[in-house]
């Protein structure tokens, strides 16, 4: 494949990295390997308190579910998705898991998890020099936030989401579809 599509930056990426030891973050680290993972598993799959893992994994292990904040801190690039249809397709409520973790120690600040969803998934998908932040000539769609999800990481359910880009009626309907109040 690498010789049909050369290209000098070909790191390997693995989906579903949830219940990693340290040995094996240290070897992803090292070797340079992408993580695609999918918080809202926590929040959809798991409970709010990890409950459902607990009983398959016991109290120790339990503790090392979707380690968020360990995997940055050794460098390791990580993307959020939702693995739709596991779960339903919401960025936010990705975020959201990241931010509010149930393991305290794993969790991250509302800009790294904004990252995750957005120039860290356009880098995973090799894409980052069309899309993923908001530069000039770059791909974009995007919503205004309101500053609640940094006053209030806890509690998102009252944030209102603004479409800002060239569909709005598209994604006034699908934040509908996600819960999400949308301001006309």
């Amino acid at each position: 494949m690498l010789e049909k599509y050369p290209r000098k930056d070909h790191p390997h990426r693995i989906e579903h990295f949830e219940v990693p030891a340290k040995k094996q973050m240290n070897r992803v680290a090292n070797l340079g390997v992408f993580l695609a993972m999918q918080p809202m598993f926590i929040t959809v799959c798991e409970g709010p308190n990890l409950d459902y893992y607990r009983t398959l994994l016991g109290d120790e292990r339990v503790k090392r579910t979707h380690p968020f904040r360990s995997i940055l801190d050794e460098g390791i690039l990580v993307s959020g998705g939702s693995d739709t249809p596991v779960t339903k397709m919401n960025p936010l409520g990705g975020m959201h898991a990241c931010v509010n973790h149930p393991t305290k120690e794993q969790r991250i600040d509302v800009y790294e998890a904004i990252e995750i969803f957005t120039i860290n998934g356009a880098k995973i998908g090799f894409e980052e020099d069309i899309k993923g932040s908001i530069e000039a000539g770059k791909l974009a769609d995007g919503v205004k936030r309101s500053a609640e999800m940094k006053q209030k990481p806890d509690d998102w359910s009252h944030i209102i989401m603004r479409p800002d880009f060239p569909r709005p009626d598209f994604y006034k309907e699908l934040f509908k579809k996600w819960g999400l109040d949308v301001e006309d």
